[in-house]
């Protein structure tokens, strides 16, 4: 779900895979018997998968996407779309650090901004700062 240099559209297709898998993992998760054998299933993919969280950290994830409200999930893509959701535009930018031209998102922060704040809890605090 990572891979990035296979991927047609780049960090937006990558984005909508991560989100896929989050949603099907939150599905698995309403399984009882998962949440009861957690630990068992951690211990069965040592050395298969690769993550910095601990058996803690990944059993107080799954409670917490176990309880999670259905509706309380977002699929937001900060990036070009249509409308209300035109997030911003693919562009390049000159970067130093590496001596060539990087392919961003532009963002446009009119469209961008209530999204943050509204997700992040942040009132009306400008949230969005464009400077080039």
């Amino acid at each position: 779900m990572r891979s990035r240099h296979a991927d047609l559209v780049g960090d937006i297709g990558r984005t909508q895979r991560q989100q896929q898998v989050l949603e099907a993992l939150k599905q698995k998760l309403n399984v009882g018997s998962i949440l009861a054998n957690l630990s068992q299933l951690i211990n069965d993919l040592k050395g298969s998968v690769y993550t910095d969280l601990s058996e803690q950290e990944i059993v107080g994830f799954a409670g917490f996407g176990h309880n999670l409200p259905a509706n309380a999930i977002e699929h937001i893509t900060l990036g070009p779309g249509s409308g209300s959701q035109d997030y911003g535009d693919y562009g390049y930018v000159y970067d130093p650090s590496v001596g060539a031209q990087q392919s961003v998102v532009i963002p446009h922060c009119n469209t961008i901004q209530p999204v943050i704040n509204r997700v992040f809890g942040l009132g009306d605090a400008p949230s969005c700062n464009v400077t080039g």
